[in-house]
Order: structure tokens, then C-alpha cells, then sequence
């Protein structure tokens, strides 16, 4: 896998992704589906400003620089996930602050052996007396990463 470090970049977020995009284009010759984003990290592109204060990808109520609804492209409305240059930005704590990964959904993909296997029990040691019950869930699943090269992590500066 990748890793985009910035370069000429580095302190523009924003820019750093749509290089990370490009980059994958390039190497891997895939069109990439999706962003994975720290709060953080999406909360501050997200909130880019010009020199006159306008918000570069729209304020909370009105579109880029005042113009027009954005209301349901934002999905404030829909319920529709997040955006960036037309790639679902998928933003959680799952991944570290300062860190973005730029992937493909066609590069890989996980199978499934089976359902999920849910048991219970009273009967181990002392549970039963304190009455207690012990669960156990398992599942069992297999990555399979057919292009390496179609993801990227980028890290953030």
C-alpha cells in the first residue's frame, strides 16, 4: 500500500487527498470510491475559508460562496453521507487523527464463512451460583486484497 506523505502540500489537507487520489490513478490505474477520515481531520477541511470568509465547500445553510441551496447535496436533509471532490468521505474514530486512507471497494473484498455463531452458558465454574451468564460470539471472515496499490494512506500534515 502507498503512503503519501505531503510533499508541496503538507498543511493543506484538502490538497493532500486530491493528491492521494491522483496518485492512486496513476499507480494502481483504479478510480478511487471512497475517503476514510478522522473527525479531526474532516472537521478542519470541512471548514476551509477564502480571505473573505466564505466557506470553500458551502456553509451549513447555503451552497459553495452563498449560492443556491445545499441543503439536501449535503445531506443535512437526505441523510447522505459526506463528500469530497465526489468521493464518499466515510469520517470516524477508527482510524488515527493526522491519518486519511484512500481505497477502492473493487481492490478487495471479504468473505464469510458461515453466520454469526452466538452461544450462552451457566454452567462454567461459579456462574451458575452468582447468576451470571458467559456469552460468546464469534464470526469468521477473510480479507482478500487483490490490488495493494489501489489504497493509500496519507498522512496528514
Amino acid at each position: 500500500m502507498p503512503i503519501y506523505g505531503g510533499g508541496t502540500a503538507a498543511g493543506n489537507k484538502a490538497e493532500q487527498i486530491f493528491k492521494a487520489i491522483n496518485g492512486t490513478r496513476g499507480s494502481a490505474f483504479v478510480e478511487p470510491d471512497w475517503v476514510v477520515m478522522h473527525p479531526i481531520d474532516w472537521q478542519e477541511v470541512r471548514l476551509l475559508k477564502d480571505t473573505a470568509g466564505q466557506y470553500f465547500g458551502g456553509g451549513p445553510f447555503k451552497g459553495p460562496y452563498g449560492n443556491g441551496q445545499n441543503l439536501a447535496a449535503s445531506g443535512q436533509i437526505t441523510g447522505a453521507i459526506d463528500t469530497m471532490r465526489n468521493k464518499a468521505v466515510y469520517v470516524t474514530a477508527g482510524i488515527g487523527a493526522g491519518t486519511a486512507l484512500v481505497g477502492t471497494r473493487d481492490a478487495a473484498h471479504v468473505y464469510s464463512r458461515g453466520g454469526l455463531r452466538v452461544g450462552a452458558t451457566n454452567s462454567h465454574a461459579s456462574l451458575f451460583l452468582t447468576d451470571e451468564v458467559a456469552i460468546r460470539a464469534e464470526r469468521r471472515l477473510a480479507l482478500c486484497v487483490y490490488r495493494p496499490a489501489a489504497f493509500c494512506e496519507v498522512r496528514l500534515g
